[in-house]
Parts: C-alpha cells; sequence; structure tokens
C-alpha cells in the first residue's frame, strides 16, 4: 500500500487552459485555498511569474475580459470579480485584502441585484497597491503608482503618483 505524500499548499502551473478556449495561464504560484471562476464566455489572459496567495478570489463574469501581466503578486484575501473589462500591467503588487470591481450594482434598479453599471479598470505597469484598498469601475491607474494602503481609487491616477485619497496625491520623489 502506497502512502501518499501530504499535498502542498501551492499549485504550480506551467501552462494550462481552464474550462473555456479563452483562457490562458502561464507559469504561476496559485495557492490551493484561492478560487478562479471563469463564466462561459469568458476571455482571461494572465502572465508568467503570476503569484495568487490564500483566500483570494477571481471572478471573470461572462463575456467579461481579465488581463493581467507577467510578474504579478497577490497576497493573501485579494478579490477581483470582472463583468467588463480589467487590464492590469507587468509587475504589479497588491498588498492583503485588496478589491478590485470595474461595476457596481445599479441601486435606481427594481432588480438591484442582477443588474450593473459597469466600466473597464485599467492598472499601469510597476504599480503597487497598498493593503485594503479598493479600486473601483473606471479607474485608471497609471505606470509607477503607489496607491497607499486603505485607499478607495475611482479615476485617474496620473503616473509616478503616490495617491492617498482623491484629494491628496504626491508626485514620486517630492
Amino acid at each position: 500500500m502506497k502512502v501518499l505524500k501530504k499535498i502542498k499548499s501551492i499549485i504550480y502551473v506551467s501552462y494550462f487552459n481552464l474550462f473555456y478556449k479563452n483562457t490562458k495561464i502561464c507559469k504561476s504560484s496559485i495557492d490551493l485555498s484561492s478560487h478562479l471562476q471563469f463564466e462561459k464566455n469568458a476571455c482571461v489572459s494572465i502572465g508568467k511569474g503570476f503569484v495568487l496567495n490564500s483566500n483570494s478570489f477571481i471572478r471573470v463574469r461572462n463575456n467579461a475580459t481579465l488581463f493581467i501581466g507577467e510578474n504579478c503578486f497577490f497576497n493573501n484575501g485579494c478579490i477581483i470579480t470582472c463583468r467588463e473589462k480589467i487590464t492590469i500591467g507587468n509587475n504589479a503588487i497588491f498588498g492583503p485584502n485588496v478589491l478590485i470591481f470595474d461595476h457596481d450594482h445599479n441601486y435606481k434598479s427594481q432588480d438591484r441585484k442582477n443588474n450593473f453599471i459597469s466600466s473597464e479598470i485599467k492598472i499601469g505597469n510597476n504599480v503597487w497597491i497598498g493593503g485594503n484598498c479598493c479600486i473601483l469601475k473606471g479607474s485608471d491607474i497609471g505606470d509607477n503608482c503607489v496607491i497607499a494602503a486603505g485607499a478607495i481609487v475611482s479615476g485617474k491616477v496620473l503616473p509616478n503618483t503616490i495617491y492617498y485619497s482623491k484629494d491628496k496625491t504626491k508626485k514620486i520623489g517630492e
């Protein structure tokens, strides 16, 4: 009788297509406690060097597009829900409990639970997003930005900026 070795907590992915033809994940490390959920017509591309730590969720809904560049790191408890389009550049780092939603529920609708307003999110290259941040629909974060822990981003953040809140930004190097 063979004794099975204990399963490691990380799954290493060399290359595979999950569920549908429009899904590509290359050379990644995904914690087994994390969840990837891609609906029927989702288009997903995740570059090599992707790391998804424990208890994180990535959901890409029907007809939505998620692109994550190379060497991106997501710490514990991150959540991405994509209903339209989210693009994340290369070498992005996300602290724990970062939330990224490209949609809101339409509170004016009779069917609030199933009616959404969405707008594309763009996150540039070499961006560092601190813990407990929330990136909302329509956000556009330029290259080389630092988003301070706990910030809520809604709108445009210019490249090479440290972003604290909607009223407090600072050019890197100031």
